[in-house]
């Protein structure tokens, strides 16, 4: 995996229906809705709402992980946001 330095994650927050507050680098910031991926495969032990609670940003890696086992590549989770800001804008200017 190639991590471009507009990818490091420095500051996260956990949210409510399993969303993740992302802050990178460069000072984008977003939330990622990561409910789809709960009770799959290893993302069984978010069925523990303290352990998804538990996210945080590691400093060697820039990303966010759970433990030792979960952690999620900063590039996908920056497209979401950019793509969520478009979907957003998208649907504001319809709506004007």
């Amino acid at each position: 995996m190639i991590v471009y330095e507009e990818d490091h994650i420095i500051d996260c927050r956990p949210l409510s229906s399993y969303r993740v507050w992302l802050k990178f680098e460069d000072g984008l910031t977003g939330t990622v809705d990561l409910s789809h991926l709960k009770g799959r495969g290893v993302f069984q032990s978010w069925e523990s709402l303290d352990f998804f609670r538990s996210v945080h940003v590691n400093p060697e890696s820039k990303t966010i992980e759970w433990g030792d086992s979960i952690d999620l590549d900063p590039g996908v989770l920056r497209e979401e946001i950019i793509l969520n800001y478009a979907k957003n804008h998208q649907k504001r200017r319809a709506d004007s």
